[in-house]
């Protein structure tokens, strides 16, 4: 659990990966859709990247999304995904990131 800059509980994960060396990559992310995933937004590097993703769907699916061409620096960078709500049609507010792909831009 961490908190908000307005103080307010906020679930989020924070996820690590590396690359090999700094540069523009381009960087896409495998979710899942179901009838009970939610909405959250999502952060490079602390740098907000989308203000909105929702996960919701009437049945099990996968969803592919673009995060676009990044910056991204030599070693460790993270994914950030904060939990905002639910989708008024879903049951539950959960996140399912099934892989994350990042490919460097030539």
């Amino acid at each position: 659990m961490e908190y908000s800059l307005y103080g307010e509980k906020v679930d989020c994960a924070n996820l690590g990966f590396v690359v090999d060396e700094g540069g523009k990559y381009s960087v896409k992310c495998r979710f899942t859709i179901a009838p009970d995933y939610g909405r959250f937004s999502v952060e490079v590097n602390e740098s907000p990247v989308l203000p909105s993703v929702d996960t919701y769907n009437s049945k099990l699916s996968m969803m592919t999304v673009e995060l676009g061409i990044l910056e991204l620096k030599k070693g460790e960078n993270f994914l950030k995904l904060v939990q905002l709500d639910k989708n008024e049609k879903a049951v539950n507010s959960l996140i399912g990131l099934d892989y994350l792909t990042v490919e460097k831009v030539k």
